[in-house]
């Protein structure tokens, strides 16, 4: 019987915990502290640990015909949502998409 409640509480701690993936581009979030931000950033990232795959030939091609002005005009930390003849929907993070990510002080 001890086992088994150990073990629900366990269970419960564990979901209590999980790392809810949030927005990063709202006002509310654009309102916050750099170390808030940042906290919400890392905490994002942990919640998909997988690499990511390679981008084929084709979609490489668009790291030079892409401007970048846009991507560092947009307010928050998302890429942006844009309509463009190479893509629909968020933009495609194509330049250094594989690597470590940690947090330092």
């Amino acid at each position: 019987m001890k086992v088994l409640v150990l073990v629900v509480f366990l269970v419960l701690a564990m979901s209590l915990s999980s790392l809810a993936w949030r927005e990063v581009s709202s006002a509310g979030y654009l309102t916050l502290s750099a170390a808030e931000k940042s906290e919400i950033i890392f905490r994002n990232c942990l919640e998909n640990t997988s690499s990511a795959d390679w981008f084929p030939r084709r979609e490489r091609v668009k790291i030079y015909l892409e401007s970048l002005c846009s991507t560092l005009r947009t307010p928050g930390d998302e890429m942006l949502l844009e309509n463009s003849i190479f893509h629909a929907g968020y933009r495609r993070k194509l330049t250094h998409t594989i690597g470590t990510v940690a947090q330092v002080e």
